[in-house]
């Protein structure tokens, strides 16, 4: 189960960020690109919740432990598809303004909240979040539409498709918390009932071994050491 909620985090990080991409492709098409000193730091913020899905969704797979090194070879991976995909089409400068450079902050700014939470289920929760608003009022305009005029195309179903997505993961994302409280729940009752168990273990030790010393010994030069 956990492997295949790491399989759909992933999916749906690399779908969002996929979408981004097409929109921004949109965009070339019908407008020319104003490169400023603001659009690198506020560019990378749309692309810190599908990053925080796709590094979870590598966390999860890899078995719940938070690995840096998994981090980073994912990270270089995903950037260098990107890279080939887009430096062909546009250009290597708007390609590594408008994409790669605000992917790879995203991803640096995933990794270091996943340093400071370390829970799954809290990231996976954030990610999914911080992605969908935009994917689920485009996908209530689209079903808006379709009972109203009937139409739909592909580009409400790349709308369509994430929030349905993000929206699965914010259940799964409930679901492990669920099921990390109850595992948490076990742990602490075990170490209650442990250290019960101990402190019944040391009275009756105690009361075995707190004899009387008149009963162990009767020679008064014994007597004389308690």
């Amino acid at each position: 189960m956990r492997h295949m909620t790491g399989f759909v985090y992933v999916i749906s990080g690399l779908l969002v960020i996929f979408v981004g991409i097409l929109l921004t492709g949109a965009m070339l098409g019908m407008t020319t690109a104003i490169f400023t000193v603001t659009s690198l730091f506020v560019a990378p913020l749309f692309s810190v919740g599908p990053s925080l899905l796709i590094l979870t969704g590598i966390t999860e797979i890899a078995g719940g432990a938070h690995q840096p090194k998994s981090w980073t070879i994912a990270s270089g991976t995903l950037l260098s598809l990107l890279a080939a995909w887009t430096i062909p089409s546009v250009g290597w400068r708007l390609a590594a303004w408008l994409i790669l450079e605000p992917v790879a902050v995203a991803l640096l700014i995933a990794g270091i909240i996943m340093f400071a939470v370390r829970k799954s289920w809290i990231e996976a929760m954030i990610g999914s979040a911080v992605s969908a608003p935009y994917f689920l009022y485009g996908s209530a305009t689209t079903i808006y539409s379709y009972f109203s005029n009937g139409v739909f195309t592909w580009l409400n179903f790349w709308l369509f498709a994430p929030a349905v997505l993000l929206i699965s993961c914010f259940i799964l994302a409930l679901r492990s918390r669920r099921s990390w409280q109850l595992k948490h729940d076990m742990a602490k009752s075990f170490h209650e009932k442990a250290g019960l168990c101990q402190d019944g273990f040391s009275f009756s030790y105690q009361r075995f071994v707190s004899l009387e010393p008149g009963r162990l010994c009767r020679h008064p030069s014994i007597r004389t050491f308690w």
